[in-house]
């Protein structure tokens, strides 16, 4: 007997499982208002019905049941899926096509693909799913209630051996020589070869159907985790996204024999998606494209903003405050038909430099808009030098509209601690030459006021104009919180803020501001305005590496992250760990580390992000449920400061989980990942490289140089190597025994802790580093911590 767990939905009910897959295209897609084509083998109408009360406009329910049919009004159309002749339904006429198991049942390739996309609209998404793959070791789909199943024991085949045979009479001999009966053996082979049940088509198979590019030819862009191969195509004006999802069973006999027939990757796939849209425009035949040399400060953000857009043949509008001639000739680097660059802060004059590249030094509101048109609207520093934000907003309106990609930042907004932007040759808004308190600049009333107060810390007569001239005349940081900003951006454009923090000390400042302004505008350290924000996947759909994924698995199994307050302080990779966090349905996530610009492209709308050093935790605000580290342990600087300040922010019932790797005394625990002649520094392999707990055998930095030199890595490698080694203050130096003996130094906690250890062969090196760390400590390559507060 087979148990179906359902949800209703405003009176339908649902398979679980599809609920939650339609939830999920509708946080992808947004089903509201949409003609909507759902492919599901389930022929049971309430699927299609779940979709009108989920906001469709009409649904077209293709199953292999039904013939041709509208129903309810005409807002559901039965369609028949092995047929799929769909003459009655026009070109370009629905918005999404969705499908749920649906890709290992189509049978004509050719004739689906070709019909999906003569109907979608030219700005509408396909999605199909498909599991499990006839070539996956159980995609035969057996099903037979009470007796044989495929994904159950009584399978009557082993992993893969239902590709062996060529024949239905050599599969049913195969299964009369297992010794089941004669008559289980011919409805065993009638199931698993029904024409109509699956099509037995191998997924590149259906990849090669989807895109027409042959299976031998050189593919687009391929990436691989230890669980999943992604793999992008662009042809005829399509782009195709496919994701293999990789079986984890132990490989077998019959998987190195179906190796003649199949590839590797088509044999370990048990599930596939595909998602298509179609392009604006066909692209040309791809070139290298070679930038410019820019600051990571810039390269962080803007390459991956192209990644997400693809700037190429789009009119690009540049807004940025700083080396905007810099990002105007990345734009076109990346292919940009053209680039308008408009800032008060550009170095030359107005200019144009040819038909494609215009620039001029002035206000965006006092810019010309007269048949001007925008697909790209980007700015970095751009939010502070707009003079009145009505105007600006109103000609963004003019010159653009909401299907554009738009990423416009602004630095140190006005209700920030530092956010008066002074900025001198002795005093900066960021540091301790700030010559002002945090938040003093919100209480002070007028010019004549703020320069007495200026006067009153002794700054230089001429610094004290310019300071003043900054604050006060047209170039000024605008005086307006994140909160009146955005509210301004979306009463002309339905744009969105992220917002980044920085919490500082409080004080007297800070105290008299909120009573005008809101905590959270107070602690904002700069903000960026969007078109959109980046989708909230579920935590198989993010492309993230198998350990990674296995962390947060095992995180959400025991403590439940759902509707959860979870601290992230991870340090690096941190915005992976957050989207993983995120997409087990944390109600919120405050991560912190968020000085890398790249993230303001990713995540979903629950995460705070935070710019600020774990060494600074006492200053976050609230108490949270779970608190996460992964590979944190190895660079607190102050260990007992940090415990300390995690068993205060934590609620009484709330658990700390930390993790370290690698640790110090480990056969590579010297952590060093920096960017070397030699590539990635491996520890026991390849050649030049270290060997295990080399990096605990040399006592000066001269001494490991010198060492490094002899064994063939360059004399920059070995330089850098040996200043890390010793002198870096990104890591700690410290072994499991100083964590936990810091740990029993801290009042009102107790944990539990899991080593794990790891056995490289002994070494000289290793023979040397043990006349000071004990055996245990040498091994131990991984510290796991769980913490709790002693509640009285």
């Amino acid at each position: 007997m087979i148990w179906v767990i359902t949800m209703d939905l405003d009176g339908v009910k649902i398979q679980n499982y599809l609920y939650h897959f339609l939830r999920e295209m509708d946080d992808l897609y947004s089903l509201a208002n949409k003609d909507i084509m759902f492919l599901f083998y389930d022929p049971d109408i309430n699927n299609a019905k779940a979709l009108l009360k989920m906001g469709a406009n009409k649904v077209y329910f293709v199953n292999p049941e039904y013939n041709y049919e509208e129903i309810e009004d005409g807002k559901i159309v039965l369609v028949n899926l092995d047929a799929f002749k769909l003459d009655k339904i026009k070109s370009e006429s629905v918005d999404l096509i969705c499908g749920l198991e649906i890709l290992e049942h189509i049978n004509n390739l050719k004739v689906f693909f070709d019909e999906i996309k003569r109907i979608i609209r030219p700005s509408g998404d396909i999605e199909l799913h498909g599991s499990p793959m006839w070539t996956c070791h159980f995609g035969h789909h057996l099903w037979i209630e009470n007796k044989y199943i495929f994904y159950e024991e009584s399978n009557p085949f082993e992993p893969w051996e239902h590709l062996l045979y060529d024949s239905q009479e050599d599969m049913k001999n195969a299964l009369v020589q297992k010794g089941l009966p004669e008559y289980d053996c011919s409805e065993i082979v009638r199931w698993i070869y029904d024409p109509v049940e699956i099509s037995r088509h191998s997924p590149s198979e259906i990849i090669e159907a989807a895109t027409g590019v042959p299976a031998g030819a050189e593919k687009g862009a391929i990436s691989k985790s230890s669980s999943a191969l992604f793999e992008t195509y662009k042809k005829d004006s399509w782009l195709y996204i496919f994701k293999r999802y990789y079986d984890r069973t132990e490989i077998n006999e019959h998987f190195n024999s179906a190796m003649s027939k199949y590839s590797e990757n088509d044999l370990k796939t048990f599930k596939l998606v595909l998602k298509m849209k179609k392009l604006k425009e066909e692209s040309s035949s791809p070139q290298k494209i070679v930038l410019p040399e820019m600051t990571s400060d810039i390269e962080d953000i803007i390459v991956p903003f192209n990644n997400k857009y693809n700037v190429a043949n789009l009119n690009v509008l540049n807004l940025s405050g700083y080396q905007s001639e810099l990002i105007t000739k990345v734009f076109m680097a990346f292919g940009a038909k053209s680039v308008t660059s408009i800032s008060p802060t550009l170095v030359n004059e107005s200019c144009e430099y040819d038909g494609n590249v215009k620039a001029y030094k002035m206000y965006f509101e006092d810019f010309d808009i007269e048949n001007c048109k925008f697909d790209i609207v980007f700015g970095i520093n751009a939010l502070n030098n707009i003079s009145n934000i009505n105007t600006f907003c109103a000609k963004l309106k003019k010159v653009t509209d909401i299907t554009a990609g738009i990423y416009l930042s602004g630095f140190m907004p006005y209700t920030s601690p530092c956010g008066h932007l002074i900025y001198t040759d002795d005093h900066r808004f960021i540091d301790e030459t700030n010559p002002l308190e945090y938040w003093q600049h919100l209480s002070i009333p007028n010019r004549e006021a703020f320069e007495k107060v200026l006067q009153d810390k002794n700054i230089k007569p001429n610094e004290i104009k310019y300071i003043l001239d900054t604050y006060y005349d047209k170039l000024s940081v605008v005086k307006l919180s994140p909160t009146e900003i955005e509210e301004k951006f979306k009463s002309y454009m339905n744009l969105h803020m992220y917002r980044i923090y920085k919490y500082l000390p409080k004080n007297e400042y800070y105290e008299k501001a909120l009573q005008k302004y809101s905590e959270d505008d107070l602690n904002i350290e700069r903000i960026i305005i969007s078109s959109d924000f980046p989708i909230l996947y579920w935590l198989d759909e993010l492309d993230l590496d198998e350990y990674l994924q296995n962390s947060l698995s095992d995180i959400n199994l025991k403590y439940k992250l759902a509707g959860k307050r979870v601290l992230n302080i991870s340090p690096y990779i941190n915005y992976m760990i957050t989207d993983g966090l995120e997409s087990l349905r944390a109600a919120e996530v405050v991560s912190l580390s968020s000085h890398y610009s790249g993230y303001e492209l990713r995540g979903g709308k629950n995460a705070r992000r935070v710019n600020q050093d774990i060494e600074d935790l006492e200053n976050l605000t609230g108490k949270f449920d779970i608190i996460y580290g992964l590979d944190v342990l190895e660079h607190v600087k102050d260990v007992k400061k940090f415990y300390e300040n995690l068993r205060d922010l934590v609620k009484d019932d709330g658990i700390i989980c930390l993790q370290g790797s690698p640790l110090w005394p480990s056969d590579n625990g010297h952590n060093c990942t920096l960017a070397l002649d030699c590539g990635i520094l491996k520890t026991g392999e390849g050649s030049p490289c270290l060997e295990p707990w080399e990096h605990l055998g040399y006592d000066s930095k001269q001494e490991l140089k010198e060492a490094m030199i002899k064994k063939n890595f360059t004399e920059n490698d070995a330089q850098k190597v040996s200043d890390f080694i010793f002198d870096s203050n990104e890591i700690n130096r410290k072994s499991y025994v100083d964590f936990i003996d810091v740990l029993n130094e801290v009042e009102g906690v107790y944990y539990g802790s899991k080593k794990i250890l790891h056995y490289s062969e002994e070494n000289e090196f290793y023979q040397k580093a043990n006349e000071k760390y004990t055996h245990e400590e040498l091994r131990t390559k991984e510290l796991k911590l769980y913490i709790r507060k002693k509640l009285s």
